[in-house]
Formats: C-alpha cells, sequence, structure tokens
C-alpha cells in the first residue's frame, strides 16, 4: 500500500525536489576539500587531517549516492510519462473507433427508419396488449393485468410501433458498442500496465 508519510517516499520527494546539479556539487567540495588537505598538509594537524579524510569521503559517497537516487527517481519518471503517453494514445484510438461505429450505427438506422411507411397502417390494429407487453418489458417492469378485453385496439399506427423497435435496437446497438469500447481500453489499459 502507498504510504506518503514513510521514510523512503519522502527521502524520494525531498531528492526529487533537488536540482540534478547539487549531488555533483557535494561529491565536488569532497574532492576539493581533499585536495585543499593535501596541499595544505604542513598546517593541519594530524588529527584534524584525519577528520578532514573522512568528512571528503563521505561528502563525495553522499554526492554519488544522491546522483544515484536522483538517476533512479529521473527512470521512474520517465517510464511513468511514457506509460501516461501510451495510455493517452490507447484512449484515442478506442474513442476514435467508437465514434465512427456510433456514426456507423446511425447510419443503418436512418436507412431502416426510411423503409418504413404508412401505408400499411390500415392492415393492422396493434392490439393494447401488444403496446402493454412491449412498453413493460421497455421499462423492465413485470406488465399488470389487462386493463381491457384482449385485441381492443390501442390507436397506435403500425409505422409508430415500427419506429419505436427501430429507436430502440438502434440504441441497444450503440449501449453494446459502447460497452465493447469500454472492455477493449480496459483490456488493452491492463496490457500496457499489468
Amino acid at each position: 500500500m502507498f504510504d506518503m508519510f514513510s521514510p523512503e517516499y519522502v527521502i524520494n520527494y525531498a531528492l526529487g525536489l533537488l536540482p540534478t546539479w547539487v549531488p555533483w556539487a557535494i561529491a565536488g567540495s569532497g574532492i576539493a576539500l581533499f585536495l585543499l588537505s593535501h596541499i595544505l598538509n604542513k598546517l593541519i594537524p594530524l588529527l584534524y587531517r584525519f577528520a578532514i579524510t573522512i568528512l571528503c569521503f563521505v561528502l563525495v559517497g553522499l554526492g554519488f549516492w544522491l546522483q544515484g537516487r536522483q538517476d533512479i527517481l529521473i527512470e521512474g519518471k520517465n517510464e511513468v510519462e511514457k506509460i501516461v503517453t501510451e495510455q493517452k494514445v490507447i484512449t484515442k484510438v478506442v474513442v476514435q473507433k467508437f465514434i465512427e461505429k456510433q456514426k456507423e450505427i446511425e447510419v443503418v438506422h436512418d436507412k431502416i427508419a426510411a423503409e418504413i411507411n404508412t401505408k400499411d397502417d390500415h392492415m393492422c390494429d396493434v392490439p393494447e396488449s401488444f403496446v402493454r407487453v412491449h412498453d413493460s418489458a421497455a421499462q423492465n417492469t413485470v406488465p399488470g393485468p389487462a386493463n381491457g378485453i384482449d385485441g381492443t385496439s390501442s390507436g397506435i399506427a403500425l409505422s409508430q410501433v415500427e419506429h419505436t423497435i427501430a429507436d430502440n435496437y438502434e440504441l441497444y446497438h450503440k449501449v453494446a458498442e459502447q460497452l465493447k469500447s469500454l472492455q477493449e481500453w480496459v483490456t488493452k489499459q491492463k496490457e500496457l500496465n499489468p
């Protein structure tokens, strides 16, 4: 689990704030102090020379350690940026494909709707029981008992029923395509970052 108060996170966060030249400056100051202490060897007492030498090694080691940590953080940041860029590309491709599929569904629906005509309306009397069952199915509810005699005319034209059914199937195909696109997007995201 991610803990932003863990010592490792705090150290990495602080190192991420350091400019990249700081580790080299620390290591360089250790080297410069070491060289300076050897130049002024005769002026510095032995006990202080030993302490200065230890300090020089600590500074050089700290500088190189900081540089190594920063390199790891920079590599990690670059990897995250690469994954984010790839995720955006995947999203763009899936969305574009989804939009194209939605337009195809609309074109097919328009062609189907163009085939609907009113000339057959007089040949079919849509019964009330059909409308009741259809509306219940559309609302995902169980139809109640019939209010009238079976076979009673609903007063709804056959062409209107055809339009409703075509619209419902268009919506179904759009939602199905939306779900397929979402599943494709999730699958590709998992492949990118398992």
